[in-house]
């Protein structure tokens, strides 16, 4: 229902060591035919991504998404993308993760 929000939590180590110069932490997609096309990113007003510092050198991410008003019914899915390390001294590796569709509905 637009207007009514939606996220997913996942856990980032390096939120606050490798910044998304060139990408996004997020992106919202919604399903056209057969082809994800890409709606929101986190530097859309209606997202969120909060990071927040853990034990043990972890953390955790939350990325939120209020639907706006004006979202047209379908399906649609929430991507992240971000970094983290096995342990102090490893490399740095990629992470995403991807929810599983959900449906925007009309309100009514």
């Amino acid at each position: 229902v637009p207007g009514v929000g939606s996220h997913e939590s996942d856990e980032d180590r390096l939120a606050r060591n490798h910044l998304q110069h060139e990408g996004s932490y997020l992106t919202v997609e919604r399903l056209d035919g057969e082809v994800w096309t890409v709606v929101a990113t986190d530097a859309s007003w209606e997202t969120q991504f909060l990071w927040t510092s853990g034990i043990l050198g972890t953390s955790e991410v939350e990325v939120r998404w209020s639907v706006p008003l004006q979202t047209p019914p379908g399906t649609y899915r929430i991507n992240y993308f971000g970094h983290f390390k096995y342990y102090v001294y490893s490399p740095v590796e990629p992470i995403s993760g991807t929810t599983r569709n959900f449906q925007v509905v009309a309100e009514g």
